[in-house]
């Protein structure tokens, strides 16, 4: 399988590291190597093209699970408390478009896709009190409306009034 070249990479103040983001001792090492990091830059990724029903789909869904989801955790576990004994920072997942929407030759990989999508909305590098929490939880609420049961994600917008589940859907069928 092709590999990047980390050498590559033309730009003058980056220190660029050749990692198997796979292996957590080896991340666990490169957090201690490199101390004074301020930007964590998670671009590892494989895609091995496979749909989730073809014969070797779980074989590449734990691949791509390995490299695309745990690679990322792995390196943000590892570099957060670098990054905040640094005074802060920031961690940059490259991801595609494929985190998002599936095609059929991609299953598994959009699959791993969307679970690295995931990781930032989960992931602080400093430790919010309950109370924090609880207000995020509420601009969040606010912003998609969760508040309001006509309104869920992924809902279609009805006019003011309008039920929910009108009675011809509350028998779980269309008339």
């Amino acid at each position: 399988m092709p590999q990047r070249n980390p050498e590559s990479i033309p730009l003058d103040g980056v220190e660029r590291l050749r990692l198997d983001v796979t292996d957590p001792k080896a991340v666990a090492a490169a957090a201690r190597e490199y101390g004074d990091v301020n930007l964590l830059i998670n671009n590892a990724g494989i895609a091995r093209w496979t749909g989730f029903l073809e014969p070797n789909s779980v074989e590449a869904a734990r691949a791509e699970m390995e490299t695309n989801y745990f690679g990322p955790l792995f390196l943000s576990r590892a570099f957060a408390p670098v990054l905040a004994k640094n005074g802060g920072g920031a961690i940059i997942n490259v991801l595609s478009i494929l985190s998002w929407i599936a095609v059929p030759s991609a299953g598994t990989y959009s699959a791993s896709k969307a679970a690295a999508w995931a990781l930032p909305s989960t992931t602080t590098v400093d430790p919010v009190t309950k109370s924090e929490a609880r207000d995020a939880e509420t601009q969040l609420r606010r912003r998609i409306r969760l508040d309001d049961p006509n309104d869920r994600p992924g809902s279609v917008r009805r006019p003011p009034g309008a039920q929910a589940w009108p009675s011809q859907h509350r028998s779980g069928r269309f008339q």
